[in-house]
């Protein structure tokens, strides 16, 4: 069995058996950076939720047994990544493993709203439980209308915002016990660019620029958040990971110029030859 001090990486998040999103898309990131992935799904999904329609099967009570049977196993993890909840009991699932196992670096993606309203079928409760869970990550990775929902500030759920509020969305965020904090999708008013805000508990805040793509392809958050996850994990510091995050996503945008809109996110191929 492999230690603690190993390159295991635990993934919870959903797995979608259409697209190369969540799950999909955050494992063959990890693993093409050298990671040994384990994942550990948090609902089986038809497709994403974007199509207003989804099957979805609970996975809760997998995620108990899968866990006892890792920690009999003598199982262990550097680090863990988690995205969406298909439940907010399972954030006290995580909350469990979390502190027995103590790994050395934990992100959240509180996936759960975009273009200023919650996704269909997740609401307050969900906002709630990924409050808790932010209180033991390395860093958290919200989009704009995710961040203005966990620290409760509702006229910042839609941007463009000022240099400002996005700041204060920073602290805010750090407020709720995260050591760091990612803000993606930022738009500012009066500018063109839109930016990645980021900031550490001590450092100073930051933002990277790029420019945006008139053409969405579902799965960014998740890919910008494995590859931000795999250099933090490597010992670069949030902004220097930050930024690899945002020229990988450059990349990727640019080697599906000319293909048509897609839904089901970028190319397994591409995913896993322009990782860092």
């Amino acid at each position: 069995m492999q230690t603690k001090n190993s390159q295991n990486i635990l993934l919870c998040n959903d797995m979608p058996c259409h697209g190369m999103v969540a799950m999909n898309v955050v494992a063959p990131v990890l693993s093409a950076m050298g990671y040994s992935v384990y994942r550990l799904p948090t609902a089986l999904i038809s497709n994403t939720l974007n199509y207003g329609y989804v099957a979805a099967l609970d996975t809760t009570e997998y995620m108990q047994q899968a866990l006892h049977a890792w920690s009999e196993l003598g199982v262990s993890f550097k680090g863990v990544c988690t995205g969406y909840l298909h439940a907010p009991r399972q954030a006290l699932v995580l909350e469990d493993m979390l502190r027995s196992q103590a790994p050395d670096f934990v992100l959240v993606d509180p996936v759960m709203a975009d273009g200023g309203a919650f996704y269909k079928g997740l609401g307050e409760e969900t906002a709630c439980a990924l409050r808790r869970l932010a209180r033991f990550a390395s860093v958290v990775t919200p989009n704009v209308t995710e961040a203005a929902l966990l620290t409760k500030q509702p006229q910042c759920m839609r941007g463009p915002l000022s240099d400002a509020q996005l700041r204060g969305l920073l602290d805010e965020m750090l407020g709720l016990g995260a050591q760091a904090a990612v803000i993606t999708g930022c738009a500012v008013a009066g500018e063109a660019l839109r930016y990645v805000y980021g900031r550490s508990q001590k450092g100073n805040a930051f933002r990277i620029a790029y420019h945006p793509n008139e053409i969405r392809r579902f799965g960014t958050g998740d890919a910008f958040g494995a590859v931000l996850a795999g250099c933090m994990m490597r010992g670069q510091p949030l902004q220097e990971s930050a930024q690899a995050a945002v020229q990988c996503l450059c990349k990727l945008f640019d080697a599906a110029q000319g293909l048509p809109p897609c839904e089901d996110g970028f190319s397994l191929q591409a995913l896993t030859r322009l990782m860092p």
